[in-house]
């Protein structure tokens, strides 16, 4: 028994680094919201940055949770069987499997408010994309299109391309 005492507390650890890595991502995703918003190239630089390293660490965190519930099922029996860490904590006879429950729950809605983020996140940048396509279609002094020819290309000439070499 004391050897699922310990597992059961490594595996709660694991849970809670999950946690903690999906909060600093809610603020690593806000850092990044604030940056979109203001046009700081240098803070979305940053905030990419530590949100990529943000993910890996949650990968290995992933990893390890996923190793220790693996060596709690074959030590409860059941290694042969498709187990996940929720089957694991339902077989858990330990003060700890409360605890887990909670920070499952936590993760999950860690989880779903940094999905939320990085929606928003993506709509500000898509929406940057669409206006940075609008300046270069005006400097290109490229008219909108608004004839299609029948093999579904946009009908007019091609005289107004945009090119930044003054040879073309």
């Amino acid at each position: 028994m004391r050897a699922i005492e310990e597992l059961s507390d490594a595996l709660l650890e694991c849970l809670k680094d999950v946690s903690d890595l999906l909060d600093r991502g809610i603020a690593v995703a806000d850092t990044q919201r604030d940056a979109l918003i203001s046009n700081d190239a240098e803070a979305i630089a940053i905030s990419c940055t530590s949100y990529q390293e943000i993910l890996r660490r949650l990968a290995q965190a992933d990893e390890r949770a996923a190793a220790v519930a693996a060596k709690m099922a074959e030590a409860s029996g059941r290694a042969d069987e498709n187990i996940n860490v929720e089957s694991i904590i339902d077989d858990v006879d330990t003060p700890y499997a409360p605890l887990m429950s909670a920070e499952l729950m936590r993760i999950s809605e860690l989880a779903k408010r940094l999905k939320d983020a990085n929606e928003i996140n993506s709509a500000l940048l898509n929406n940057g994309l669409e206006i940075i396509a609008s300046c270069l279609r005006i400097v290109a002094q490229e008219p909108e299109p608004t004839v299609y020819s029948k093999q579904a290309a946009f009908s007019g000439s091609a005289s107004n391309t945009l090119s930044l070499d003054w040879r073309v």
